[in-house]
């Protein structure tokens, strides 16, 4: 039994492994990801500012001939600069994520790292790809983890009531005494059993 427990605990450390390995490589890719997420905000804003400034010139055209007041003009302009703020947050959010990234994957601070655009359309079909197959859980290395932990505690428990069986004990002593005058000779030979 303790040898199934030593072989249970090594597949447990073995386990615990590669969910550290896995959780390195889970970290690095949600950082990637994030980059990813941030640039493509980013550019969503860039368009939504190109409209915004072709929305403020028609209401510029339109109040120029007194079709709108000019507050409709100024509620734009700072919904606009609104906008060029929550723009420049993102960009810092994406620099601070890019950062961690090369810190994540030992690169300096002032290297330069090329990031993939994100294809919705890729990405659409992945999700698609992913729906058509099953999922197995048996497969992920945490459950894997609480099956071998599982089984050692089944193993611990067996030893555990192995120990409260009664033990029977047998003990046997056997002596025997000699006396005499002259080594194991003679008249005196007297022996005890």
């Amino acid at each position: 039994n303790a040898l199934n427990i030593t072989k249970a605990t090594q597949g447990i450390a073995e386990t615990g492994v590669e969910i550290s390995t896995n959780d390195v490589i889970v970290q690095t890719v949600t950082f990637y990801y994030n980059v990813q997420v941030l640039n493509y905000a980013i550019q969503q804003f860039n368009q939504s500012l190109g409209l915004m400034d072709k929305t403020l010139a028609l209401l510029q055209i339109n109040k120029d001939n007194d079709l709108v007041r000019q507050l409709d003009v100024n509620r734009v302009m700072v919904t606009k600069t609104n906008m060029k703020t929550q723009k420049s947050g993102l960009q810092q959010a994406m620099q601070v994520q890019e950062n961690l990234l090369k810190l994540q994957m030992g690169f300096q601070m002032n290297d330069t790292i090329n990031i993939e655009i994100i294809d919705i359309a890729k990405m659409e079909e992945q999700v698609n790809n992913l729906n058509q197959r099953s999922f197995d859980v048996s497969t992920l290395s945490p459950y894997q983890l609480l099956k071998q932990q599982q089984g050692l505690l089944k193993l611990q428990q067996k030893s555990a009531k192995y120990e409260t069986l009664p033990t029977l004990t047998f003990a046997a002593n056997y002596s025997q005494n000699y006396m005499c005058d002259k080594f194991f000779t003679g008249e005196t030979l007297y022996n005890y059993p």
